[in-house]
């Protein structure tokens, strides 16, 4: 957004809206309705149905209780602006896209695409939340780099790791995302890895 714009320049900043409301089809029919009738009054936007925002998304559309999905860490983890889904009804009302500050549902990253700072990660099969090629895009757009476990720093997935690595989970490297942890915890070495 820049400054000193108003409304004008906060309209100029939305340029692809994506929705995460699967757990409410309703509030998801109408705010996906209401985004799309406005998209077409303003004639720059778009509507994304991707399975994960994109590059050109601007702004994901969630519930009032963001859940902790794959599309909401992606998200994150690019840096894009995450609002419930009252800003899409409201902005429908008004006829244009209005600012997103009273409706941000989770902040977004200070470190877009830095999160995970180019740590090396080995994805072993053994994952509970995400799968692998899921796991290790995610990895990947948060600035972590997923490698072979001979050069991993961390392994995720598996109990067998190589002098010098640490073993973390998966719910690890999503705290590190949301920013809710300075550093990635460590799994203490007797503990078995999620689904081992």
């Amino acid at each position: 957004t820049k400054k000193g714009g108003g409304a004008a320049a906060e309209e100029e900043a939305v340029a692809q809206v994506a929705f995460s409301l699967s757990s409410d089809t309703n509030l998801w029919q109408t705010a996906f309705s209401a985004a799309t009738e406005l998209a077409k009054l303003e004639g720059k936007v778009s509507i994304c149905s991707d399975e994960l925002p994109g590059e050109r998304v601007s702004h994901l559309v969630v519930t009032q209780e963001p859940r902790r999905t794959l599309k909401v860490l992606h998200a994150i983890s690019r840096g894009i602006k995450i609002v419930t889904a009252e800003w899409v009804l409201r902005s429908f009302e008004a006829r244009r896209w209005l600012p997103t500050e009273p409706y941000i549902a989770l902040q977004p990253s200070p470190v877009p695409g830095r999160q995970l700072d180019g740590a090396r990660f080995f994805l072993g099969p053994s994952l509970a939340k995400f799968s692998e090629k899921q796991l290790r895009d995610l990895v990947h757009v948060a600035g972590g780099v997923p490698t072979a476990q001979a050069r991993a720093q961390y392994v995720v997935g598996t109990n067998r790791k190589l002098e010098g690595q640490e073993r973390v989970t998966e719910e690890a490297i999503i705290s590190q995302i949301l920013g809710e942890t300075d550093e990635l915890e460590r799994v203490p070495p007797s503990q078995p890895p999620p689904g081992a």
